[in-house]
C-alpha cells in the first residue's frame, strides 16, 4: 500500500518527537515512524533524569543555544510543574581539568554566572560530598534537571493534536531519495514525502551509513539513607578524577534513588543485539564510586543500560545531507544532546518550512563528515 506525507521524521525519540511537534503545529502534514512506542527504555531518551546547564565545559560555542532552550524549555513547562527542575549544579575535579576550567571559560565567555568552591567549602554546604582537598568546584545556580519520558510524552502528544500521524511499531526497512522525491519503505507499507527526517540516534549507522558509532552505557540507582540526597539538598554533580573517570550523580527525585553513571564511550555495540544485562562486576565498579564519592548512599537498587551516539569530535549532527536534496539529519549527539531538544526541533522547521538558517547550527553540520 502507498502512502503521502509532507514530511516524515524517522525516530521519535526526543528528537524526534520535538521536530515532529515543531512541524505539526506550524501546519506540516507529518508523519513519524517508531520501531517501538515511545517514550521506552530502549534508546538514548530515558532514565528519569537529564541534567541541563549553562557553563558547558565541552565548547562555549554551545552557550547561546543553551540559554534559547532553557527559554524554549520554559515555554513548553506546563502549569505549576516547569521542565526544568533547578537543583544547582557543581563541576568537580583539579582546577586545569576540562569539567571545571572548560565550564569556567563558558561562563567568562558568555557572563554567566558562577562561583569557584574549594573542597572544604563545597563538603560544608554539601555533606554527603567527599571531596578530595585539592579538587574544586565550579558552581551554577541554574543548572538542574529534566524528566526525559515526561518530555518524550509531552511532544509526542503535541504532535498528534496538531494533526501529525506517528506510527509505533514500525520498522522502516530502506529509504531511497530520487527525482526530488523521498521514499520510505516500512515493514507494512511505502510512503512518499518531500522531505525526510531522520532522528535515529544508535540506529542512524544502519540507515544512513552516518559515521556515528553507538556506544553502551550504564545508568545506576542507589537508596539514599537521608534526605541531604533530595533536589533541595544534592546539586547536579559532575566529577573529572584522577584515574580519567568522569563520573556524575544527579538527586534522588520522588523515590526513584540517586543516579549515577559515567560519562564515557565503551567500545561500539550494535543497539539490536547489546547486552542489556548489568554484569556484577559493573554494579561492583559503580558501587566503588558511590561509596568513595558520597558520604550516606545504601545499597544499589537497579540499573539500566542507555545509548550513546558519538561523532568522531563529540559535537551534534544537525542539518541537510550534503547528497540528498531534503533529506535532513539530527543524530550523534554523543551523549549531551537531550537538553537542546526543542531548540533542535525549532531549527529543523524553521530549515525545511522557511528556508532559514541559523549560523549556531555550523558547528554541526553533516557535512564535516559525509
Amino acid at each position: 500500500m502507498s502512502h503521502t506525507a509532507e514530511v516524515i521524521v524517522v525516530g521519535l525519540g526526543i528528537m524526534g518527537s520535538a521536530t515532529a511537534a515543531c512541524l505539526a503545529q506550524r501546519g506540516c502534514q507529518v508523519v513519524g515512524f517508531d520501531v517501538h512506542h515511545p517514550p521506552h527504555n530502549l534508546g538514548s531518551s530515558h532514565g528519569h533524569t537529564r541534567a541541563i546547564r549553562k557553563a558547558y565545559f565541552e565548547d562555549p560555542r554551545y552557550v547561546p543555544l543553551l540559554l534559547r532552550s532553557y527559554d524554549l524549555w520554559d515555554q513548553h513547562s506546563q502549569g505549576d510543574t516547569p521542565f526544568v527542575q533547578k537543583t544547582g549544579g557543581l563541576m568537580i575535579g583539579p582546577e586545569t581539568c576540562e569539567i571545571v576550567a572548560g565550564s569556567r571559560t563558558s561562563a567568562r565567555s558568555h557572563g554567566l554566572e558562577h562561583k569557584v568552591l574549594s573542597a572544604q567549602e563545597m563538603t560544608a554546604l554539601y555533606p554527603t560530598l567527599s571531596v578530595p582537598s585539592q579538587f574544586v568546584g565550579l558552581w551554577e545556580a541554574d543548572a538542574g534537571l529534566i524528566n526525559p519520558e515526561r518530555a518524550v510524552r509531552y511532544f509526542t502528544e503535541k504532535a498528534t493534536s496538531a494533526g501529525a500521524q506517528l506510527l509505533t511499531h514500525t520498522k522502516v526497512v530502506s529509504w531511497e531519495s530520487r527525482s526530488g522525491l523521498n521514499r520510505v519503505r516500512t515493514d507494512d507499507a511505502l510512503w512518499t514525502c518531500e522531505h525526510l527526517v531522520f532522528c535515529t540516534g544508535a540506529w542512524s549507522n544502519k540507515l544512513l551509513a552516518c559515521p556515528c558509532e553507538p556506544h553502551r552505557v550504564v545508568q545506576y540507582w542507589f537508596k539514599p539513607k537521608s534526605s541531604h540526597f533530595g533536589p533541595q539538598h544534592f546539586p547536579i554533580n559532575i566529577w573529572s578524577l584522577p584515574d580519567q573517570r568522569v563520573v556524575y550523580a544527579f538527586p534522588d527525585v520522588e523515590g526513584d534513588g540517586v543516579k549515577l553513571g559515567f560519562h564515557e564511550y565503551s567500545e561500539p555495540v550494535d543497539p539490536d543485539q547489546m547486552n542489556r544485562r548489568t554484569s556484577a562486576k559493573e554494579q561492583a565498579e559503580a558501587e566503588h564510586y558511590a561509596y568513595t564519592l558520597f558520604q550516606g548512599l545504601g545499597s544499589l537498587i537497579r540499573s539500566e543500560t542507555c545509548l550513546y551516539t558519538a561523532t568522531a569530535d563529540r559535537h551534534f549532527i544537525v542539518g541537510p545531507h550534503p547528497q540528498f536534496r531534503h533529506v535532513w539529519l539530527a543524530t550523534g549527539f554523543s551523549g549531551h544532546g537531550f537538553k537542546f531538544a526543542p531548540m533542535i526541533g525549532k531549527e529543523l522547521a524553521a530549515r525545511i518550512l522557511d528556508n532559514k538558517r541559523d549560523p549556531l547550527f555550523d558547528l554541526f553540520d553533516p557535512g564535516r563528515f559525509i
